[in-house]
């Protein structure tokens, strides 16, 4: 069940107020119209507006958690999910576009024109290209076959599909250990990619410290700005509580006081 729950909250979506209009909490409606600015907003706009994480991931993670666990009714049965549907369902590009963006980045990988990427085998390349067109994708390989350096690439090929959507679009990569994390960025920072390593300090390689988040701060005149007011007002907040705590406080004494008065 925790699982379950936690699987929702990270891939539940806030729900968007109605276009005409929305209640204020005295009750009276305000007019919410989109205005003639809001209507030209552009189809890549609206794309970027739909993004949520794909549902098919959530029922795959939940199901695969179901089948696989011994405490669970439907331990080793079918019953666990409709696993053939959502192969079918992982199995169709993220983007229309995908595939064709995928080969374009496929291309660039194996015409290599600035020497950044390594001679990739057939069986490499179609790991690479399969991540490139599905929502998900397991590879599996030894250690020392290239994992790293094929993930970094689908990294690369992920970052041109999202530059599609946005210049602003961001990749999460993720590994399950922090050598895993520091190899993975190490990679993409080869690759020409602009990395930033987020994790507890004392976890991240020394060869990495200019590319953890608290260095982007530090080097960002207006993210420090923006910290030292964050900071400042968590400040003023903590002494307000405490105030308001002292007050709420002094009132309870002076009520007993008077009833104590009374009762005398």
């Amino acid at each position: 069940t925790r699982m379950v729950n936690a699987i929702g909250q990270i891939t539940s979506i806030p729900e968007k107020g109605a276009a005409s209009g929305s209640t204020t909490s005295t009750g009276k409606m305000e007019n919410t119209a989109p205005k003639a600015s809001d209507e030209k907003k552009s189809k890549q706009q609206q794309q970027l507006d739909n993004i949520c994480i794909d549902e098919a991931i959530r029922e795959t993670i939940i199901a695969t958690y179901t089948y696989n666990d011994p405490s669970s009714p439907y331990f080793g049965s079918p019953d666990a999910g409709n696993l053939g549907e959502l192969a079918k369902r992982l199995a169709k590009p993220p983007l229309q576009n995908s595939p064709k963006l995928a080969n374009q980045a496929l291309g660039y990988i194996q015409s290599n024109p600035h020497g950044i990427f390594p001679q990739f085998n057939a069986p490499q390349l179609t790991a690479i290209g399969a991540a490139l067109t599905r929502r998900l994708t397991l590879i599996q390989g030894p250690p020392g076959t290239g994992k790293t350096v094929v993930g970094a690439s689908i990294g690369f090929g992920f970052v041109h599909q999202c530059r599609s959507l946005s210049p602003h679009m961001k990749v999460l990569a993720c590994a399950f250990s922090n050598v895993g994390a520091d190899n993975l960025a190490e990679q993409l920072i080869r690759l020409g990619l602009k990395v930033v390593r987020v994790g507890k300090p004392s976890g991240v390689s020394k060869s990495l410290w200019d590319y953890t988040l608290d260095a982007a701060i530090d080097k960002d005149p207006n993210a420090q700005k923006a910290l030292d007011y964050a900071s400042s007002m968590t400040s003023n907040l903590s002494r307000a509580t405490r105030k308001n705590k002292n007050m709420k406080g002094n009132s309870k004494t002076a009520n007993r006081s008077i009833q104590v008065k009374r009762e005398a």
